[in-house]
């Protein structure tokens, strides 16, 4: 049997990330980043892609093809 029943949290909970998270986050780096998308985003997903481990390399970092068909996109060919 199902019941029905709301929630409501009337006080705003922050978390203060320690220190040690801070150092490691991108957060404080974001407008240099946001930047660098903009400037060339095929290098900025790049860089960001070579931050993982992958079976094998990319030749090329997507295909776009115009219009609506997003089935026809394809991003770290090769």
């Amino acid at each position: 049997m199902a019941e029905d029943f709301n929630v409501t949290l009337n006080e705003a909970q922050y978390y203060t990330p320690d220190t040690e998270c801070k150092k490691n986050s991108w957060l404080g780096d974001y407008e240099k980043r946001y930047q660098e998308f903009l400037a060339d985003p095929d290098a900025y997903w790049e860089a960001i892609a070579r931050e993982l481990d992958w079976f094998s390399e990319w030749n090329q970092v997507k295909t776009w093809n115009s219009g609506c068909d997003i089935t026809l996109q394809k991003y770290y060919i090769g």
